[in-house]
């Protein structure tokens, strides 16, 4: 207002003049400043200054002709003595024609100097009001890119009708390309911080301690009752009540009462902390849980020791109410606050526990406290999940190494096996008959999803599929960590049975739920997943995601073996070679004698078939059949479910009774077979494929009863339908095995 009244007296040429009061001193002296247009015509500008205010009206007395304009805009920052001089000198000025405007804010007035302007005089008011809640929503609607409609809500309760706070807020949220709710919050501390709250601490500690005890204790306490809490006056108090509406910290929303929360709490010295957080546990204690009690005490900012009891009741309540992520946060305050050995060990359990349920990747980067001699009688009894051991691998515990009884167990210990190529398969199946009686959909989640690991490890992906889907679709709320691995497994056992464009659905639908509990290893293998239907599909895959840090040494493999896959659809054979070498070396590093997990070899040798570079090939292909004959001995029936990754060469690990004759490959194909039956599968008749392939009739119909007899086919109809499940992939470097 100030800047207004200056820019409309210079264009109207009245003589003005401008007073600026100091702060009172402890002495009850006032300084002040003033300055004016001088009367010459000129439009240059005196100044003076004084001890006093008195002073300082005295020298204007002579500098202000008739008609002037003398402002003093903030009559509420004058002590009572500066006021009196003020309220004197202004009688005598008037009767000189010297008009005098006056400046008052009656929340701002320490002083109490409001009844000295109803001494009677000629005064002229400018009221300036505050915005509507309709010409505050309309200026922030203008321009500002909101992300929802309910956030313009929040921001016109943030600027409280202060034309101070509009300003602020808008400058602090110019530059966002979408106003989310963090985007907001930013703002809104940001505004308070650079607007309003430098009025209210200007007003001494009264003011700041009220604001903050108002902001604790709300909503159950109005900002009234934390004035009488704090003993002020009732003058004093409807005062400041008023100034901490104006300037926006009494707002209405839940989400602006959080930032104004947090900038006190941030702004305010450590002695008014705690003044404030012991009075609201005076308010409270009668009505307020122990989780509000042991948040007032964190809000001090000192030493916790001393608050394990408190703390305690907090987590348990946060547990009662079913609300982990609060019970998270007692623990981490905590940890960061107390000093105490016997309070950080317990506060070290208690995170561990809440993450164990709700952020594996934060379990996973602190596992190394469940060793700690102090933390680990507290987590004794921490019923882990078997997934949550994949993602934390680096537990001094065995990956699925669970002892004991129960089917849950048992199937657990199993699938372990089985993944890892040692003997599962008969106590596998007997476990499978055995719950199948129950009725498939009276199994639990976590049985069936580790049932469905089971079977993919023994290459039963018809079963695996079978039992991921009853994870997935049956699960409880309780039991989300095992419907997104029967998500993920069912991916995987869907890429080797051809159907692709269900697999990347399946591994999407699981890196979702994985996300939600924190799992970045398991989140990544999905992702992964859906990558690697994409490239069996031969869809072009631009790039890999990046690699997230301290990966499980499995999730590390697989990013290789697909980085490889990735490399050969692109025609980089080199540098896949070097990949697949490498997965090699990894899965010999890691104990794993499954071959059926990662088909390193077989690509292996296709790229070396390929380039002409026998050697090589009959090398690989030496130890493919070797591993191959290994597993086999282990478990044949698996083996021979899977044996069509190993094509023409599958005679050398099985006997003729042991053929996995139900599995046929492309391998037993010759390549000028291979080339009619890409056309009759494309639909031509065989005179149309003799004619593109500029062969007799004759030739194709050989050809064409070969490739029936081989593949042990009875019709046309059933090549096609073969051919749709073998999904040939026949690139340079290609060779197509479904994982």
């Amino acid at each position: 207002m100030t800047g207004i009244l200056r820019r409309a007296t210079t264009a109207a040429g009245v003589t003005s003049g401008w007073v600026h009061v100091l702060p009172g001193r402890s002495d009850g002296a006032q300084g002040a400043m003033a300055q004016w247009t001088r009367a010459d015509g000129t439009g240059e500008q005196g100044t003076t200054a004084g001890p006093s205010l008195a002073d300082v009206l005295d020298e204007l007395s002579g500098e202000l002709p008739p008609g002037s304009v003398l402002v003093v805009d903030s009559f509420h920052s004058l002590t009572m003595a500066s006021a009196n001089s003020l309220i004197v000198w202004s009688h005598a000025a008037r009767l000189r024609g010297v008009h005098v405007l006056i400046g008052f804010h009656p929340a701002l007035d320490q002083a109490g100097v409001a009844p000295l302007l109803n001494v009677p005089s000629t005064t002229t008011w400018i009221d300036v009001r505050p915005l509507r809640e309709e010409e505050l929503r309309a200026d922030l609607a203008a321009g500002l890119p909101w992300a929802a409609p309910g956030l313009l809500d929040v921001a016109v309760d943030a600027c409280a009708g202060s034309s101070l706070l509009l300003r602020a807020l808008r400058r602090a949220l110019a530059g966002e390309e979408s106003v989310d709710a963090n985007a907001l919050s930013r703002a809104h501390a940001s505004a308070l911080e650079s607007g309003t709250l430098r009025l209210v601490a200007d007003q001494g500690p009264d003011a700041l301690t009220l604001g903050l005890l108002s902001a604790l204790v709300r909503p159950v306490h109005s900002a009234r009752a934390a004035a009488e809490q704090l003993g002020l006056p009732g003058a004093t108090a409807a005062r400041l009540e008023v100034l901490l509406t104006e300037c926006g910290l009494q707002p209405n929303t839940r989400e602006s009462a959080g930032v104004v929360h947090s900038v006190l709490a941030r702004s305010a010295p450590m002695d008014v902390r705690r003044v404030a957080a012991g009075h609201a546990h005076s308010l409270l204690s009668a009505t307020a849980g122990k989780g509000q009690l042991f948040r007032l005490r964190a809000t001090v900012g000192d030493s916790l020791t001393g608050m394990l009891p408190l703390a305690e009741a907090a987590y348990a309540e946060a547990w009662a109410e079913g609300d982990p992520d609060t019970a998270a946060a007692v623990a981490t305050t905590m940890l960061t606050r107390s000093a105490d050995p016997a309070e950080l060990a317990w506060a070290k359990a208690a995170a561990m526990r809440c993450w164990a349920g709700i952020d594996w990747n934060a379990f996973a980067t602190h596992v190394a406290w469940l060793d700690e001699p102090a933390v680990a009688p507290l987590v004794a009894d921490l019923d882990l999940c078997d997934w949550l051991r994949l993602e934390a691998h680096t537990v001094a515990r065995e990956v699925f190494g669970i002892s004991g009884a129960g089917e849950l167990r048992q199937a657990t210990r199993l699938a372990n096996r089985a993944l890892y190529g040692y003997a599962a398969e008969p106590d596998v199946k007997n476990l499978d008959q055995a719950i199948s009686g129950q009725g498939i959909l009276s199994v639990s989640a976590p049985l069936a999803s580790r049932l469905a690991l089971a079977w993919f490890g023994l290459a039963d992906y018809e079963a695996a599929h079978r039992w991921a889907s009853v994870a997935a679709f049956t699960a409880s709320e309780s039991e989300l960590a095992d419907c997104a691995m029967g998500h993920l497994v069912g991916a995987q056992a869907l890429i080797r049975l051809g159907h692709f464009d269900q697999a990347e659905q399946q591994a999407q639908a699981g890196a979702e739920l994985f996300a939600a509990f924190g799992a970045s290893n398991l989140e990544a293998f999905a992702r992964l997943s859906a990558i690697h239907a994409a490239v069996e599909a031969r869809r072009p895959v631009t790039a890999l995601p990046d690699p997230i840090a301290n990966p499980h040494p499995g999730l590390a493999l697989y990013r290789t073996y697909l980085a490889a896959r990735c490399d050969l659809l692109a025609g980089r054979a080199d540098q896949a070679v070097r990949q697949l070498f490498e997965c090699g070396r990894a899965l010999t590093k890691c104990g794993v004698v499954n071959p059926s997990l990662v088909n390193w070899r077989p690509h292996l040798a296709s790229i070396f078939r390929a380039k002409g570079q026998a050697d090589f090939g009959q090398h690989v292909e030496t130890d493919l059949v070797a591993a191959w004959r290994e597993w086999a001995a282990i478990e044949p029936a698996a083996a021979a479910r899977r044996g069509t990754v190993l094509g023409a060469r599958a005679a050398e690990v099985f006997t003729d009774d042991e053929q996995p004759v139900s599995a046929p490959t492309l391998d037993m194909l010759s390549p000028a077979e291979l080339r009619v039956v890409d056309l009759v599968v494309k639909g031509m008749s065989n005179r149309d494929a003799a004619k593109t392939l500029f062969l007799s009739k004759r030739t194709v119909d050989t050809h064409l009863g070969n490739v029936y007899r081989k593949l042990s086919l009875g019709s046309r109809e059933d090549l096609v339908e073969l051919m749709k499940v073998l999904a040939p992939q026949r690139g340079e470097c290609a060779l197509s095995v479904f994982g």
